[in-house]
């Protein structure tokens, strides 16, 4: 039996990408893909525009600005449901921006 797929509606997306802080953040370095996983927030989950990640500043992910996706899901064996919200964007440095949440 195959699954069956669905888009969820960019408003459930958004509801979903605020409601978990874990996802995978995806990026091409050095001709390879590369996924992470990474603590996110939304600044705005209103408008779900910006996404922020924290990092170490000698990570290999805090040097990389460009093209990059993240991937949040979340998997129910019991229930064999699974639903996935990919975001696409360009990663950029946000350091000492003001309008940036702060640590919870």
């Amino acid at each position: 039996m195959g699954a069956i797929r669905y888009h969820i509606p960019r408003s459930e997306c958004i509801e979903r990408l605020a409601a978990e802080s874990v996802g995978r953040l995806c990026f091409i370095d050095h001709g390879y893909p590369l996924a992470f996983p990474v603590n996110y927030r939304l600044v705005d989950p209103r408008r779900a525009d910006r996404i922020v990640f924290r990092t170490s500043s000698t990570a290999l992910l805090a040097r990389y600005e460009g093209p990059s996706s993240l991937e949040v899901d979340q998997i129910s064996p019991h229930s064999r449901a699974a639903w996935s919200v990919v975001v696409r964007g360009r990663l950029r440095h946000a350091r000492g921006e003001p309008d940036l949440p702060v640590e919870r």
